[in-house]
C-alpha cells in the first residue's frame, strides 16, 4: 500500500480497537479446534481416555480470551451441514467435510460440552459461522453493543468495525487483527477485502485463474471496486483485459460466494437475556461418558467449587 493510502487508513481507523470488556465473544469452534488439532500436545490419556487435543486447544483458547475480553455472553458457533453456498457452487465444501474423522469426532463434542459450561451454542444448517458473525455484527450496530469474533476464516476481516474486533491465530498466538494487518495481507481496506477475494480467490472461492492477490488489490485500489474494474476494462493492458473478460463468470461466482448473509439466524438480544449456568455435575458426567479425562482435569483446575452452578451475570 502506498504511503498516502496508508496515512488515510491510519486516520480512518483511529480508535477502532474494541473496548476491553465486550458484550459478546463469538467463537468459531471448528476453526479454533482445527488450528490446535495438529499443534496442541495432548497429555498421555490414562484410564481409557481418548485423545482430545482439538477440544483442549479450543477450551484453552476460549478461557484465555474470556480472561482478556471479559464478555457478557459467550457464543460458540458452528458451520451448518447443508450450506447455501454449496448450492451455488458444488465445489464449495464445508470445512466439516474436509476434516479427518478424528477431528470431526472432537468438534462434534464441543457443542454439548459448551452448553454444560454455560456457553451459548449457535448453528444454522445452511450458514457458515462467518454468516452468523455478520448477522451478530449487524445487530450489535443496532444497540451499540460490542463483539469479538474468533476464527481462522480470512473473510472475517471484512467485519472489522469500531465495535467489532476479529481475533486470529498468528503462529501460536491468538490476537486482534488490526486494520494495518489487513492492509499488509490484502493491500486494501477491510471494506474492500471482498472485492480482492472475488477477483483472486481464497480457500473455497476459486477466483480468476492466475490473478494474484497483489494484482487484484492494485486494481481495486486504482478503480475503487471490482465492479468498477469490469466497467473500465478498456483502460487495462491487453493481457489483463483478456483474462478478466474471459473469466468474468469466475468473478461473478466469487462475488456471490463472498457475500455474507447478515440476516443469518442468530438473535444476540435473546442471548443477552438468557443466563446459562456452569453445570459441574453435567460436565463430569459428559466427560466421563466420552472418556475426556484430560479435558475434565483442566476444567476442574479452572473452576473452583464456589463457581459451580452459578450463571454468568453482567457486572
Amino acid at each position: 500500500m502506498d504511503p498516502v493510502a496508508k496515512e488515510k487508513l491510519l486516520r480512518e481507523v483511529q480508535g477502532a480497537k474494541p473496548q476491553t470488556a465486550v458484550d459478546y465473544l463469538l467463537l468459531d469452534a471448528a476453526s479454533i479446534a482445527h488450528a490446535h488439532f495438529f499443534s496442541t500436545r495432548d497429555p498421555v490419556p490414562s484410564g481409557g481416555d481418548v485423545p482430545a487435543n482439538g477440544i483442549l486447544g479450543f477450551y484453552n483458547t476460549a478461557q484465555r480470551l474470556i480472561a482478556r475480553f471479559k464478555p457478557f455472553r459467550i457464543i460458540v458457533a458452528f458451520d451448518g451441514r447443508k450450506l447455501a453456498r454449496a448450492e451455488i457452487y458444488p465445489g464449495y465444501q464445508s470445512r466439516w467435510r474436509r476434516f479427518n474423522p478424528e477431528l470431526r469426532r472432537q468438534v462434534g463434542l464441543i457443542a454439548p460440552l459448551s452448553l454444560k459450561l454455560g456457553w451459548h451454542v449457535c448453528v444454522s444448517d445452511r450458514h457458515e459461522t462467518i454468516d452468523l458473525a455478520a448477522s451478530a455484527k449487524r445487530q450489535c450496530g443496532l444497540d451499540d453493543s460490542s463483539m469479538v469474533f474468533v476464527t481462522q476464516d480470512k473473510r472475517a476481516v471484512m467485519l472489522l468495525e469500531k465495535n467489532v474486533g476479529v481475533v486470529m491465530r498468528s503462529h501460536v498466538i491468538w490476537d486482534l487483527v488490526t486494520h494495518l494487518d489487513v492492509s499488509d495481507e490484502f493491500g486494501v481496506l477491510p471494506s474492500k477485502v471482498a472485492d480482492v477475494i472475488a477477483l483472486s480467490g481464497e480457500g473455497n472461492i476459486p477466483g480468476i485463474f492466475r490473478l494474484g492477490r497483489k494484482t487484484a488489490a492494485k486494481l481495486v485500489n486504482e478503480f475503487g471496486s471490482a465492479e468498477r474494474v469490469y466497467e473500465t476494462l478498456d483502460k487495462l493492458h491487453n493481457h489483463l483485459r483478456e483474462k478478466l473478460e474471459t473469466q468474468k463468470a469466475a468473478f461473478e461466482l466469487g462475488r456471490k460466494l463472498t457475500r455474507l448473509d447478515a440476516l443469518a439466524p442468530i438473535d444476540v438480544a435473546k442471548i443477552s437475556l438468557e443466563q446459562l449456568a456452569f453445570d459441574r455435575e453435567g460436565v463430569e458426567r459428559f466427560c466421563t461418558i466420552q472418556k475426556l479425562g484430560t479435558v475434565l482435569r483442566r476444567i476442574d483446575a479452572d473452576y473452583p467449587l464456589e463457581l459451580w452452578n452459578l450463571p454468568f451475570r453482567k457486572s
